[in-house]
C-alpha cells in the first residue's frame, strides 16, 4: 500500500507540474503582448511571472501589517491587494513624475506614495545605481516611520537600501530584493541570518536583471515560502522562456 500511495502522489505531483508549466506558457505569451502596451494600460508589475508568484506567496503567508517599498511602480498597485484592509503600505520614490503617475492610478486607500528627491544627480557610484550620498534622504526617510514587517526593494541605491533595511525590519519580518541577479547588490546579504536567492541567467541589452533574494534577521523563511517548489519552478520557467523568446 505504501508503494502504491507513493506512486499516486508522484503522479499527482507530476500532473500539477505539467499544468503549471502550461499555465506559465500561456502567461509568457500574454506578457509579450502586454509589454507593448502603454504604461497606464499594463496590469502587472515589471517582473517575471515566476517572481510575481514568489513574492505573492510570501505576502499572503506573512500578512504584514506594515510594509515599506523602495521604488514605487506597478508593484505598488498590485501587491497591497494581497493584504488585509488594516495593512499599511508606504512606497518611497525618487522620481517625482513617476510618483505622481502612480498616485493617479492608485485606488487603494491603504497605500501612501512618498516622493523624496535625490540629494545629488547624476549618480556618483560606479554601477550608476545611486550612492548613499546621492539618495541620503530617500534612504533615511523610512526611519521616521518606525519598524516594518515587510520591505520590498525595487528602486535606486538597492545595496544601500539592503543595509538600511537591516535596521528597520522587525526580527521576524522579511526583506525582498528584486533584480538580485546583479552581483554588486550581494555584499549586504551576509548580514541577514536567513536568506535564499532565486536567480537565473536573464539578460537584456547585456545587463543582468531579474532574480529575487529573500532575507530575514530571525524568521525561518520556510514559514512563508515553499522554497523547494519555487527553486524547481524557476528552472522550468527559465527553460520555457528561452524557448519562447529565444534568449
Amino acid at each position: 500500500m505504501g508503494r502504491i500511495k507513493h506512486g499516486l502522489m508522484s503522479s499527482k505531483s507530476y500532473a500539477i507540474l505539467i499544468l503549471t508549466l502550461f499555465h506559465q506558457l500561456y502567461r509568457e505569451l500574454r506578457d509579450i503582448v502586454v509589454e507593448q502596451l502603454p504604461l497606464t494600460k499594463r496590469d502587472k508589475p515589471w517582473m517575471e511571472y515566476k517572481e510575481l508568484d514568489l513574492i505573492s506567496e510570501v505576502l499572503e503567508k506573512l500578512q504584514p501589517e506594515k510594509v515599506l517599498e523602495w521604488g514605487a511602480g506597478y508593484s505598488t498597485l498590485h501587491f497591497p491587494n494581497r493584504l488585509k484592509n488594516t495593512a499599511e503600505w508606504y512606497a518611497v520614490e525618487h522620481n517625482e513624475e513617476w510618483a505622481n503617475l502612480i498616485r493617479r492610478i492608485n485606488k487603494n486607500p491603504k497605500v501612501e506614495i512618498i516622493h523624496i528627491s535625490p540629494d545629488h544627480f547624476p549618480w556618483t557610484d560606479p554601477e550608476n545605481d545611486g550612492a548613499y550620498e546621492d539618495l541620503k534622504q530617500y534612504l533615511e526617510y523610512p526611519t521616521k516611520l518606525g519598524k516594518f514587517d515587510f520591505i520590498f526593494i525595487d528602486g535606486r541605491a538597492r545595496r544601500e537600501c539592503l543595509k538600511k533595511a537591516l535596521e528597520i525590519i522587525n526580527d521576524d519580518g522579511v526583506v525582498v530584493l528584486h533584480d538580485a541577479n546583479r552581483k554588486y547588490y550581494h555584499e549586504p546579504f551576509q548580514s541577514f541570518k536567513n536568506a535564499v536567492l532565486f536567480s537565473d541567467d536573464h539578460r537584456s541589452c547585456q545587463i543582468m536583471w531579474g532574480g529575487i533574494w529573500i532575507g530575514s534577521k530571525g524568521r525561518d523563511l520556510k514559514t512563508v515560502l515553499d522554497i523547494t517548489k519555487h527553486e524547481r519552478l524557476f528552472k522550468c520557467y527559465q527553460t520555457i522562456k528561452k524557448i519562447i523568446r529565444k534568449r
